[in-house]
């Protein structure tokens, strides 16, 4: 149409969620599900406690985080971007330790060793 405005990206569109991924802050997360003692490891650009919320009510239908809604906030990592956030969790799910998860969680000082190695910022 003649004098129209191009349009940008729309929020379904793959630029849009390209753009999304590249400048949004990233968290790298663990919950814990109390009733079946078991750690969950993932990323995320919502707010830790925003995605805890969507796990708790089941947001998630069809996903491995359906199986309970009693989630719980065990830690949360703010990172510099989609990379540095992968790569913390992708580390952590290959540790496959559940002492390792315990010592992140509870120790400061490996906590901060842990951020340190793999760039997150807080």
């Amino acid at each position: 149409m003649l004098g129209s405005i191009p349009s940008g990206p729309t929020s379904n569109s793959k630029p849009f969620q390209l753009l999304k991924r590249l400048f949004l802050l990233w968290h790298g997360y663990i919950f814990y599900i109390v009733n079946v003692k078991k750690d969950y490891v993932g990323i995320t650009t919502e707010e830790p406690e925003k995605r805890l919320g969507k796990h708790n009510i089941k947001y998630y239908e069809n996903q491995y985080t359906s199986i309970a809604d009693d989630w719980e906030i065990k830690l949360s990592i703010l990172c510099s971007d989609i990379k540095v956030a992968r790569k913390m969790e992708l580390y952590i799910k290959r540790m496959k330790s559940k002492k390792f998860i315990e010592k992140l969680i509870e120790n400061e000082i490996e906590r901060d060793k842990f951020r340190e190695i793999h760039n997150g910022i807080s």
